[in-house]
């Protein structure tokens, strides 16, 4: 862990189940970062504390796991993309077209197309 402050690192003891597979990108309300493991176990990490509290496993009952996580409970009603089944670009290389599926808060699978334009300068 660095602290900023003092401009020094900490070695953390902490340690997983299996290898870490993803994180959330910010702590919670209580400090802690979510944390998932390649096997599917869910933790929450305490670094402030040195500490993993263990909450579970990710699997659903037909095998997917969450790939990603609202922290705002605002966020939670959005869509969610969960993959990526066709990528293309137009001619003029104004943009790039993605089909997907994904969910919505409370529905089953919907697909979408994404339709992502590219700036003039980066082209």
């Amino acid at each position: 862990m660095y602290d900023a402050a003092t401009g020094r690192f900490t070695v953390l003891h902490s340690t997983l189940r299996a290898p870490l597979r993803a994180w959330s990108e910010r702590r919670d309300t209580d400090g802690a970062f979510w944390l998932f493991d390649a096997s599917g176990n869910v933790y929450r990490f305490h670094p402030d504390r040195d500490r993993i509290e263990e909450r579970g496993l990710d699997w659903g009952a037909n095998g997917w796991y969450v790939a990603s996580l609202a922290g705002d409970p605002s966020a939670a009603h959005g869509y969610q993309t969960t993959k990526v089944y066709g990528v293309a670009l137009r001619q003029d290389g104004g943009s790039l077209i993605l089909v997907a599926n994904g969910n919505a808060a409370g529905e089953g699978r919907m697909p979408a197309v994404f339709d992502v334009r590219i700036p003039a300068s980066e082209r």
